[in-house]
C-alpha cells in the first residue's frame, strides 16, 4: 500500500482504505457468483481489483452468463454508489 501522490498518476481518493484480513460478505459474493469454483473466484476477484485500481498491466475481458440466480447481477452491483442485496 502507498500513500496517493501525483508521481503515481493517482487522480482520485476514496474516504476509506483497504484492509487486509478476512471479509465475509466479499467471500460470500465471490462464491455465490462462481458457485464455490475456486479458480473462477479468484480470477473475479483479480478481475474486481483492476476495475477499482485502474491497472491497466492486464488485459482482462469478463463476459458475464449463467443460469438466473447464480449471483451474475450481485457481483456486478458491487460497484460503487450501488446497493448490495444478498
Amino acid at each position: 500500500m502507498l500513500e496517493a501522490s501525483r508521481e503515481h498518476l493517482i487522480t482520485k481518493r476514496a474516504a476509506v482504505s483497504p484492509e487486509r484480513g478476512p471479509h465475509p460478505l466479499w467471500d460470500k459474493v465471490l462464491n455465490r457468483a462462481s458457485r464455490g469454483d475456486a479458480t473462477m473466484a479468484h480470477y473475479l476477484a483479480k478481475w474486481a481489483g483492476y476495475m477499482l485500481t485502474g491497472d491497466t498491466r492486464e488485459e482482462a475481458f469478463l463476459f458475464v452468463h449463467g443460469p438466473g440466480g447464480s449471483g451474475k447481477s450481485t457481483f456486478a452491483m458491487t460497484a460503487p454508489g450501488k446497493k448490495l442485496v444478498l
